[in-house]
């Protein structure tokens, strides 16, 4: 996200007689803006690296189930009559 500037929040204020005001309020309003984009960006982060990771997680127990299933299809095929 991109940085929130004086110039963009505070544009238009209600009150042109109180420039120091308006401008106050505007770089409140940037920083708050700009926390909150920071938080955001975090949490994506955060959010991309669980999806990793539990991605992982899922594709090594499919693959131990598929070798699991093959090994007892082995064992199946060398001792027939033994289940």
């Amino acid at each position: 996200m991109a940085q929130a500037t004086l110039a963009a929040v505070a544009r238009g204020s209600r009150r042109p007689w109180s420039p120091r005001r308006s401008a106050v309020r505007g770089h409140t309003r940037s920083v708050a803006y700009n926390r909150f984009s920071h938080n955001v960006d975090r949490l994506a982060v955060r959010f991309e690296s669980f999806m990793e990771e539990f991605s992982n997680i899922l594709q090594r127990q499919a693959r131990r189930a598929r070798e699991r299933a093959r090994n007892s299809a082995d064992l199946r095929r060398c001792a027939p009559g033994v289940s």
